[in-house]
């Protein structure tokens, strides 16, 4: 998957122009790709390296909104689930979630207990995962028993962001979509008073690419671009933070309340290390000048110590650490954690440009589904209901149960593990094959990039040959995530280096 090159479509009109390649602009390209559209999708830097590579990795229905009554938008997330690991069981899979409640813990045993009722009643029914349930704090030894109440536990869904919205940009290109990274939006277009497309700069030369509407999925760099101004007055910017520690002796994640304020955050299994987090604050600096500050790891760290027996993570633990700007709709509220996630568009220009404003991960598709519905209808084509409520994702196997076991019998035959084999399949989907064939061609290939993590040196190619990555950072950042997972990033780097 090569980025396009633009001056081969300079001069053509496109039904869209969406500019920002996360995952809003991804799923927007994707939905009108499959509806018939010509479209085009430009991202200034690599593909969703904003903030959707800096999420939590959970496709879930957001548990915490139901303490400010957002039935609505937990509902659409939790039906959104369901439909994510139905159309994608390699992209999107279970993954059970402990909460301890302590005596001290700002939301007791008897409320709690009704909210997860209530999630699991706004679920329905036919979900991937396991109503909650009740436990005995014994049946987990991780956890400090002193004055645990009850400990519950309860589903919801995990994923990769980055290789998430990757598949969907590859989706986009084969649904015919022109898509190109490293192109940023420099101004609208006008021509009679009506913005008509966009100048876009791609490397050293400048494109017009002309369009009949505009879908500046840009996030919390949508005010920066000229005639945008009014946007960023509706933007508030709320900073969170993971951090990456080694793994825990479980393969359930956690919920646990900060005795610190109160806030929610997340112990979360992730590639054989664990992912500790979110913070939830206020920013006011400029977005591309973002980073994790040494507070925000100890805020982490000093509210998941108390929970756990015989864990004493220090800083001197962390492997990694990633930070992203969260886009909510400015509203009065006090702390960003009380700001509502719900979803709208907005409207410029004479409705010529199109900016959606908040929203989450787990509901990208269906927001892009109205964004798309909004195309058609003021540009007077019926509207009709968007393939993507039911197409499998573009490297989805026709039965999953089936073409795992092939696989992982195909990559036993090959020397791999049972780790890095199930964690291939499971990042690469049918993808795999490609994977697979480097090692064919060389069983150097299958190397471990670093003993106790699942990656392979074959990923490297793969990451470079076929998934369009143009820079060191581009593999191992996002593609194959060393610089958040190994000690070793360093030494991969400048291997990469040596086969580019």
């Amino acid at each position: 998957m090569k980025s396009a090159n633009l001056k081969d479509v300079e001069g053509q009109e496109f039904d869209v122009l969406i500019v920002g390649g996360g995952i809003t602009g991804s799923w927007t390209a994707y939905d009108a790709a499959l509806r018939g559209l010509k479209v085009c999708l430009v991202e200034k830097g690599d593909w969703s390296s904003g903030t959707s590579q800096s999420s939590s990795k959970l496709i879930h229905g957001g548990l915490r909104y139901l303490e400010r009554f957002d039935f609505k938008l937990v509902k659409s997330a939790l039906h959104e689930r369901k439909r994510l690991v139905e159309l994608a069981p390699h992209r999107v899979w279970p993954l059970r979630f402990t909460v301890p409640i302590y005596k001290q813990s700002r939301v007791g045993k008897f409320k709690f207990k009704i909210g997860l009722m209530l999630y699991d009643l706004l679920a329905g029914k036919g979900q991937p995962v396991a109503p909650h349930k009740a436990h005995d704090a014994d049946e987990f030894p991780l956890l400090n028993p002193e004055d645990i109440t009850k400990v519950f536990s309860y589903g919801d869904g995990q994923t990769d962001d980055f290789r998430f919205t990757l598949e969907i940009i590859d989706g986009a290109v084969t649904a015919g979509a022109v898509c190109a990274n490293y192109s940023k939006a420099l101004s609208f277009i006008e021509e009679e008073g009506e913005v008509c497309g966009a100048l876009v700069q791609q490397g050293d030369e400048q494109v017009l690419i002309r369009a009949k509407r505009i879908v500046m999925a840009t996030s919390i760099w949508s005010g920066l671009l000229p005639g945008m101004e009014k946007a960023e007055k509706l933007i508030r910017m709320s900073k969170g933070i993971h951090v990456v520690l080694p793994k825990l002796p479980m393969e359930e994640a956690m919920l646990l309340m900060s005795p610190k304020d109160g806030r929610v955050f997340f112990v979360i299994p992730w590639y054989e290390r664990t992912l500790l987090g979110t913070t939830d604050t206020d920013y006011q600096g400029s977005p591309d000048e973002v980073k994790v500050e040494a507070e925000d790891i100890q805020y982490l760290l000093d509210s998941v110590k108390p929970f756990l027996q015989e864990v004493e993570w220090t800083a001197e633990d962390v492997i990694g650490s990633f930070c992203g700007l969260r886009m909510l709709e400015r509203k009065e509220e006090d702390h960003p954690s009380a700001a509502s996630r719900e979803w709208s568009m907005k409207f410029y220009k004479n409705e010529k440009v199109i900016m959606p404003l908040g929203g989450k991960y787990t509901t990208a598709r269906e927001d892009a589904s109205l964004i798309v519905d909004k195309v058609l209808e003021l540009e007077g084509v019926e509207v009709k209901p968007s393939p993507t409520l039911h197409s499998p994702f573009p490297w989805a196997a026709e039965d999953w149960l089936d073409f795992k076991s092939e696989k992982l019998a195909e990559c036993f035959d090959l020397g791999l593990n049972e780790m890095t084999a199930g964690h291939l399949i499971q990042r690469y989907g049918t993808e795999v094959e490609k994977v697979i064939g480097y090692i064919r061609r060389d069983a150097d290939n299958a190397t471990l990039l670093d003993e106790a993590l699942p990656f392979i040196r074959a990923e490297l190619f793969m990451a470079i040959e076929h998934e369009g990555a143009r820079y060191v950072e581009d593999v191992t950042r996002r593609r194959v995530p060393v610089d958040l997972l190994s000690g070793q990033a360093a030494e991969i780097r400048e291997y990469i280096k040596t086969i580019v």
